[in-house]
């Protein structure tokens, strides 16, 4: 899920500096830029949320682990009675990776 984003050694790759957000892109279209200035900014955009779900879903990855690994602790008394318990936190959510935005057509 991840190849596009890891090395061949499987560590994430360096993130491109030059990124856009949405408000970023409905500022160029209220300014009534060319097509051409709009799809560049899509594709930037388009790299950007990929690349915000990429490092969302490592974190994900790494509680998942944990979580799956999570082990209950169990606190007794001098007489054996059970004092407190830990609870599993509930199961971390998956990331929902964004759709590209469409490119306009020239």
């Amino acid at each position: 899920m991840l190849d596009d984003f890891l090395d061949a050694d499987g560590r994430l790759l360096t993130r491109p500096t030059d990124t856009k957000t949405l408000a970023d892109l409905d500022r160029v279209i209220g300014l009534g830029k060319p097509k051409r200035v709009i799809n560049i900014i899509i594709k930037l955009v388009n790299a950007t949320q990929a690349w915000d779900w990429a490092y969302d879903y490592m974190y994900y990855t790494n509680e998942l682990a944990t979580w799956n690994n999570w082990e209950t602790e169990i606190t007794y008394d001098d007489e054996g009675n059970e004092l407190y318990r830990t609870e599993q936190p509930p199961e971390p959510t998956e990331p929902i990776r964004p759709a590209d935005i469409s490119f306009l057509a020239e």
